[in-house]
């Protein structure tokens, strides 16, 4: 056998050429740009570790084999391509029966690996560590252990059409996904990439994402099939963030099935999102999804969001999330954070449809979903109400929804459940409505001088299919979010602090939809002035409350003849009582109400007239 030693300026790169007919042994530093052919094929890593070194090019032409010894791997602190063909790809293998280390990309390194055949490494086979770029395309990533298949810290990656299948991690770190992992939480620049139309299946993972897991990193996670994956949580795919960075993850247009998680505490069979740490966000947007037949010991058959210490933002969209399982939330479980979850199919197999618990859960929207149900639709496991109307629950009948929602009246020490008024039939308006017309505030009252005084709101109703239920307003600023708001249904405060500032409004239809980004604002000003007991200036639109140890009246304005109702309802939204109903000259007019009237309590009044309306809530003793 015969050793060749060929120098290349400080570096050498040593060849061994082995007694076997075209087999090339390669040990040391690759210090000149290199390729590989079939003639010298296979190309084994023996002795010792190969290096590509600084701004050094390995090219790797079709149909070569590279065989790796025990433990060893190629470093690249250059650039490695590896371009196959359909009909003749890349092998990188073991040479004998133990597994090889890894493809090691280095700080500033670039790989593009296209119709590889990756396998039985046991220390991640395609390994980013702050590498610039890393494409994988039509390759299979396959039987690796310890640390599973591909694992990106830092940089970009490209990760598509790919099968990657039977990979497993056993030791439990952080970015040690057993199929896809891409995180940023190494590297000040962050990670960011592409995961497309990859199949994911059979891979198990000792900590997160059994499939994919996402850490600190913005991804764009489509058109992926998902099965048969487990992982302690995120049996499918995890997006974890630690708060350094508001990184923004979409999982959208996958089939996530099968998938397992065995936490038994924050699980996720199918995703699972997990804001873990202090100072930031963690973003996702999970859309048009099939999330199905996943299972999880603990929470979240499909879906567990877990706000940890910071506040999660996801929003669930679109997606189909059918027979799931789990002990609670057996297709969603909330735990903490503050999800928003619209237009989607929602059943379980087990237990509750969707869960909320945790001492940290913020505002959750959910609504305009079609949600079915064996057992309880929802559990609120918190102390704090909870806002869900507006969805459709396949059925209509009242006792049947009682018997569904879990809450206060299951359980003194739980909030309440506001789930009416329930769409009629399933979601097909989920267009959100137009700014408010004619917008203005009515000022009734000074109540302490030039600074505070009570208002009402009157608009004009815009053109919507489902037509105007309610609105949401906010004073001085305009709103970050869906709840960053005052208004209907929610604590409604009568008093203007710093009357001068702008105020927003924007409006919900009767299918639940709303977009807080069209609100219109007006500023606050003081248009008429109540003294003596009378109201001074043009008849206005307005209402408003005083209370008395006899009861409650209600006092409203209509400015021209219209047609007038005004309603009372129970906080729950059921209608309590008819106050009037019929046509109204221009003018002030009251309502008296007390307890020979309804029960004490809290009440929303509303009232329309003609094409203006308001609600407000008060208090009768």
């Amino acid at each position: 056998m015969k050793n060749v030693f060929v120098k290349a300026g400080a570096a050498v790169l040593a060849v061994l050429s082995a007694t076997a007919i075209g087999a090339t042994a390669v040990s040391g530093i690759i210090g000149t740009n290199t390729t590989w052919t079939t003639a010298g094929s296979p190309y084994m890593v023996t002795t010792n570790n190969l290096l590509v070194d600084t701004l050094i090019t390995l090219t790797i032409e079709p149909g070569v084999v590279v065989e790796l010894d025990t433990a060893r791997c190629i470093l690249i602190k250059g650039y490695l391509n590896a371009i196959g063909t359909a009909a003749d790809s890349i092998i990188f293998t073991r040479s004998g029966t133990k597994p090889w280390a890894r493809l090691w990309f280095q700080h500033k390194s670039k790989g593009h690996f296209s119709y590889c055949r990756i396998e039985y490494a046991n220390n991640t086979a395609i390994y980013g560590d702050d590498a610039d770029s890393i494409c994988v395309g039509f390759c299979t990533v396959s039987n690796n252990t310890t640390y599973g298949a591909i694992s990106i810290l830092g940089g970009k990656t490209a990760i598509t059409n790919s099968t990657i299948t039977g990979n497993t991690t056993t030791n439990v770190y952080s970015y040690c996904g057993a199929g896809i992992t891409v995180n940023g939480d190494y590297d000040p620049n962050g990670s960011s990439g592409l995961i497309a139309g990859n199949i994911l299946s059979n891979n198990s993972s000792a900590l997160s994402g059994g499939g994919i897991d996402i850490t600190d990193a913005s991804v764009m996670v489509t058109g992926n099939t998902v099965s048969h994956n487990a992982g302690w949580c995120g049996g499918g795919v995890a997006n974890t963030g630690s708060g350094n960075a508001a990184d923004t993850c979409i999982i959208s247009n996958n089939t996530i099935t099968y998938n397992t998680a065995t936490a038994g505490t924050l699980d996720g069979g199918g995703i699972y999102l997990c804001g873990d740490g202090t100072g930031g966000q963690l973003i996702t947007i999970v859309s048009n999804n099939l999330v199905s037949n996943n299972v999880a010991a603990g929470g979240g058959g499909g879906i567990a969001l877990y706000g940890g210490y910071v506040q999660s933002f996801a929003t669930i969209t679109n997606n189909t999330v059918i027979n799931n399982s789990a002990d609670h939330g057996g297709a969603i479980n909330i735990t903490n954070g503050s999800p928003t979850i619209r237009f989607n199919t929602i059943s379980s197999l087990t237990d509750s449809v969707i869960s909320i618990s945790g001492g940290n859960v913020g505002n959750v929207l959910i609504r305009t979903n079609n949600i079915s149900a064996g057992d309880y639709a929802l559990c609120n496991r918190t102390a704090y109400g909870r806002d869900v109307r507006y969805n459709w629950w396949n059925t209509t009948n009242v006792d049947t929804l009682n018997a569904k929602i879990y809450d206060y009246f299951d359980d003194f020490t739980r909030g309440i459940v506001i789930y009416k008024p329930v769409l009629r039939a399933p979601f097909s308006d989920t267009t959100p409505p137009p700014a408010p017309v004619n917008l203005a505030a009515h000022v009734l009252n000074s109540v302490s001088g030039a600074k505070d005084s009570v208002f009402v709101i009157s608009w004009t109703n815009p053109a919507d299919p489902s037509g105007i239920a309610e609105y949401y307003y906010k004073l001085n600023s305009p709103p970050a979010s869906a709840f960053d708001t005052t208004g209907t249904f929610h604590p409604a405060p009568d008093t203007v602090v710093s009357q001068g500032g702008p105020l927003y409004v924007w409006l919900v239809d009767s299918s639940g939809n709303m977009n807080y980004q069209t609100a219109d604002s007006i500023p606050l000003s003081i248009s008429a002035v109540r003294g003596n007991g009378k109201v001074s200036g043009l008849p206005q639109f307005s209402l408003a409350f005083t209370q008395s140890a006899t009861g409650t009246r209600i006092m409203y304005g209509i400015p021209e003849k219209s047609p007038v109702s005004l309603m009372l309802y129970d906080i729950s939204g059921k209608l309590a009582r008819t106050l009037y109903s019929g046509v109204r000259e221009s003018g002030y007019y009251a309502a008296d109400i007390g307890k020979n009237v309804v029960t004490s309590g809290i009440y929303l009044v509303r009232i329309r007239a003609g094409n203006r309306n308001a609600v407000k809530r008060c208090t009768v003793f």
